[in-house]
């Protein structure tokens, strides 16, 4: 499963018993209204919430699938999808929202609509009633191999709605654009901006990906996540970080670079891929409305 870290929301999940963070990136800086390609024009309104994410819909899109496969099987399955921001919240990508809870990553319980269906750390996905018997793990999950000869892959309903959804040929595309886009020479100028920017500031890193990633790396350490006066002194930085980094992307105009870059991307192999595209499309559309 190859998830792009470059979205515009962070979702926590709690998948194998660990809590990680998919694609987490901050939004594109004060009023931005990033280009969108065919291909993400088709997509992003699947699951009914405002943004322009498509791998947050993917993912929603993944855990609806395995809610279905598990309903199959016999088994209560809630999906981990991310979440919309209730009236009085500020969307994910505003200057509002990094101000009150930076990128999302400490700040995740304090977050609204967050706070109570946000995973536990030591959760499985979907955990309820039934989720210590053995029938739920191996519908989940699938069989573990208890034999050593090979490293366990998740398989199951879980295995399976991942690989419906993130191992198809248009997924992969997608997937491959949002790397390519940096090799643009709009996005390589506006990197550099953006780095110099946040230079005189204070803040060093080499790119965009770099000042969210310190946090979330700060955060989840080899033996759980920080706690007390580290947490607390760590969520300020992250607030202080992600109010620089969207200042810095509006001022360089980065995610707007990158919109139109993956825009013309995604315009040259829709046209290409058109049925192959609209198929995808309309498979993940059956996951949100069956």
């Amino acid at each position: 499963m190859n998830l792009t870290r470059r979205t515009t929301a962070c979702v926590l999940l709690a998948t194998a018993g660990l809590v990680v963070l998919v694609g987490c990136s901050p939004g594109g800086g004060p009023d931005a209204q990033p280009t969108l390609g065919p291909v993400s024009q088709r997509l992003v309104g699947l699951d009914g919430k405002a943004g322009t994410d498509v791998t947050v819909v993917q993912q929603d899109a993944a855990e609806r699938r395995i809610a279905a496969c598990m309903a199959g099987k016999g088994f209560d399955y809630t999906p981990q999808t991310a979440p919309s921001t209730p009236g009085g919240t500020p969307g994910w990508d505003t200057m509002e929202f990094a101000r009150r809870y930076g990128y999302g990553i400490t700040t995740w319980s304090a977050i609204p609509e967050t706070s109570t269906a946000a995973p536990d750390a030591t959760a499985s996905p979907g955990q309820g009633a039934s989720d210590q018997d053995p029938a739920y793990q191996t519908a989940l999950w699938g069989p573990v191999p208890d034999d050593g000869t090979q490293a366990w892959q998740p398989g199951g309903c879980y295995g399976q709605a991942y690989t419906e959804v993130f191992d198809d040929p248009v997924a992969q595309a997608l997937a491959s654009m949002q790397t390519q886009v940096d090799d643009d020479t709009r996005v390589v100028r506006a990197q550099r901006a953006w780095a110099s920017c946040m230079a005189g500031k204070g803040y060093r890193y080499a790119t965009s990906d770099d000042a969210m990633s310190a946090i979330s790396d700060r955060f989840f350490t080899p033996d759980g996540q920080l706690e007390g006066a580290a947490l607390k002194k760590l969520r300020t930085q992250e607030i202080s970080t992600a109010v620089a980094d969207q200042t810095c992307r509006g001022t360089a105009g980065l995610t707007q670079a990158r919109a139109a870059a993956l825009a013309g991307l995604e315009a040259g192999y829709y046209a290409q891929h058109r049925d192959a595209v609209d198929a995808y499309v309309a498979r993940l559309a059956t996951f949100f409305h069956g």
